[in-house]
């Protein structure tokens, strides 16, 4: 009787052990979906340091490049282009080799542009 209950225990925990498993891989292939709202969405997102990382953001249909760290998050740059021209970037950079940076690069140079203006 106690063998069965022992063995049963087992069954159970790792049952418990693998259910959780699977909940954590689901969640976190679409965390983004889960966790956005309807008008504030993260697009991109790179980590750059060990707790620091720049994130492309949608605020109400506009784009803004910020940094996270642990003690503060700071607005770097708001970007002038829409969320689908952004994308498109990143679909033309998975056909040719872009780098972040590159890129990066580009968005805050036509940015700087428009600002001049």
């Amino acid at each position: 009787m106690e063998v069965l209950q022992l063995v049963l225990s087992l069954c159970g925990i790792l049952g418990l052990i693998f259910f959780m498993f699977f909940f954590l891989k689901k969640l976190q292939k679409g965390g983004n979906r889960l966790f956005q709202g309807n008008r504030l969405k993260v697009i991109d997102r790179i980590v750059v340091g060990r707790d620091t990382a720049i994130v492309v953001l949608s605020v109400c249909e506009k784009l803004m490049l910020i940094s996270i760290s642990p003690t503060k998050v700071e607005k770097l740059s708001e970007l002038s282009m829409s969320e689908e021209e952004y994308l498109s970037i990143e679909q033309t950079q998975e056909k040719k080799t872009f780098t972040f940076s590159e890129v990066l690069g580009k968005l805050l140079n036509k940015d700087d542009k428009n600002q001049e203006s």
